[in-house]
């Protein structure tokens, strides 16, 4: 139950980081500067600040990456011992099957030799005889159990995983037909798509076992980032260039036709109120949906804290222990901080906004 709980809390983490890279993307393309020089030299800034931002996570997320192979790999050890011991189990549960069926057959024989003088004491220690056998074979069955019960959990845990990259294989798939970011998607998505192949070759890997588990039971008892910035700066510089014609040509027309110029100040007028109340609700709506992402990690970083709560007490009243209270604790810890990192960075994001529009004469 505990671990079903980590894993939604994980998935969901998942995808509210997916909608804020989103959310992060929209941002990036609807905002302006007064002059193309102007935005070409922000956007640049922006593009190193969050290149470096990028290589920070990047780092992590490599980081984090080794510490799931070795937990995986952690994974397929206990497994294997596992499968080992019960093994074991059956071997030692036959051998016992055939001593107490030796012992009753030289029982019964003594029992006709010598009469019914020792035929009571006969039949009393193979009654003790058996309830023994029969208490060590219940606690074998129950031991046996307990291992096809930690096999599934395994196995439902690579399922989960390997569905999770399928997930986010194909939103990078998504990605990379909504965008121009060509090599750097193009890269995620193979990355994103071998972890998937692993995760699901784990995962068939792991139901086989708990499968053969399961059977062992069954016999005892009769389960692109540099491109798209630099793209950006020249439609900025295009668009800029295409704009003076365009002034140039219409100062033309205007002076050929010789119309009002009251009438043309009134149109421009309300040409450009028309555009700031656009640039308005657009950042009102990109300011609204990040406070919602913050709102949402917030209710996911109470949920991650509570989570490491309920594992310290099931660590200190010894419900958990060994390597499942040390991998339980390293999830929960690790989902805390990843969730606080997030909830930064969104913060971080709504405080750039904020100072973009104190700073932007076109949004105040």
């Amino acid at each position: 139950m505990m671990v079903g709980v980590l894993v939604r809390s994980l998935t969901t983490l998942y995808e509210v980081e997916f909608a804020h890279t989103a959310w992060r993307m929209a941002y990036m393309s609807s905002s302006h500067s007064s002059s193309p020089k102007e935005k070409a030299i922000y956007s640049k800034k922006k593009f190193n600040k969050r290149k470096r931002h990028l290589e920070e996570r990047l780092q992590k997320a490599r980081a984090a990456q080794e510490r799931s192979e070795e937990r995986l790999r952690l994974v397929q050890e206990r497994l294997q011992v596992k499968v080992v011991r019960v093994q074991r189990l059956e071997h030692r549960l036959q051998e016992l099957n055939a001593n107490r069926k030796g012992k009753d057959r030289q029982a019964f024989v003594e029992r006709i030799g010598s009469g019914s003088s020792v035929f009571a004491g006969d039949v009393v220690s193979i009654s003790v005889h058996e309830e023994h056998v029969n208490e060590r074979a219940a606690e074998i069955v129950q031991e046996a159990q307990a291992l096809a019960r930690d096999a599934r959990e395994i196995a439902l845990l690579a399922e989960d995983a390997a569905r999770l990259a399928v997930e986010r294989a194909e939103y990078a798939e998504l990605r990379l037909e909504q965008s121009s970011m060509g090599r750097h998607l193009g890269e995620e998505y193979e990355r994103m798509q071998t972890e998937a192949e692993r995760a699901q070759i784990f995962a068939r890997e792991t139901a086989q076992a708990a499968e053969e588990t399961e059977q062992l039971l069954s016999t005892f008892v009769p389960e692109g980032d540099n491109i798209f910035v630099d793209s950006e700066v020249e439609e900025f510089s295009t668009g800029g260039e295409i704009s003076n014609e365009e002034i140039l040509e219409n100062n033309g027309m205007f002076d050929s036709i010789d119309k009002d110029e009251d009438a043309f100040a009134a149109v421009a007028s309300l040409i450009l109120a028309d555009a700031e109340a656009d640039q308005a609700a657009e950042s009102e709506a990109l300011l609204g949906a990040g406070r919602e992402h913050t709102q949402d990690i917030q209710a996911l970083l109470k949920q991650a804290q509570h989570t490491l709560a309920l594992v310290r007490a099931a660590v200190e009243e010894g419900t958990l222990t060994g390597d499942d209270a040390v991998r339980a604790l390293c999830a929960a810890e690790m989902e805390v901080t990843h969730t606080r990192s997030l909830l930064k960075n969104v913060e971080e994001g709504l405080e750039e906004r904020d100072d973009d529009n104190e700073h932007d004469p076109e949004v105040q």
